[in-house]
């Protein structure tokens, strides 16, 4: 169904130079591309003290999965959760990035990421973001946050 440069990619997004122990999480995220081949994206509440570094950029549908939870499990319930979609026919994982929130913890976070051009629904916004819109991949970069945008990318098969 998709072709990709790239069985998978990986992007880092900054560093951490602290010796403590730090934490790991992992997310999955989804490149939902409608018919007019744009992504969705969802603005970061305002609102949201969580998000205060991140208030007004776009990310990809997705979050943190739960111990025990799969990646495919986790990502169907964070879709759902975020934006009221029930994913269908989603790719296998074609790109992996990572990054480092400013949080009083060191944590790092994994991201792997899914496609699919199908699912059900209808957008439904929960707290954690205050708009969404289709964007096309040329616009990803200026209103996404790193690595997801790159995500993009990939999805498009653009070389960097």
């Amino acid at each position: 169904m998709y072709k990709y440069k790239y069985l998978l990619s990986f992007a880092i997004v900054g560093s951490s130079n602290e010796k403590a122990i730090m934490k790991q999480r992992v997310a999955a995220k989804a490149v939902i591309v409608n018919k007019h081949n744009e992504v969705l994206v969802l603005r970061k509440s305002q609102d949201d003290v969580r998000h205060a570094n991140k208030s007004g950029r776009y990310n990809l549908p997705g979050g943190k999965i739960e111990p025990g939870e799969s990646l495919v499990d986790g990502l169907f319930r964070e879709v759902k959760e975020e934006v009221g979609l029930i994913l269908k026919n989603i790719s296998s994982p074609f790109f992996a990035g990572e990054w480092y929130p400013e949080t009083p913890d060191p944590l790092q976070i994994v991201g792997v990421f899914y496609a699919t051009q199908e699912w059900e629904g209808d957008i439904t916004l929960n707290d954690e973001h205050d708009d969404f819109k289709w964007i096309t991949r040329d616009e990803a970069e200026e209103l996404m946050l790193l690595p997801e945008d790159k995500a993009v990318e990939a999805y498009f098969g653009r070389e960097e």
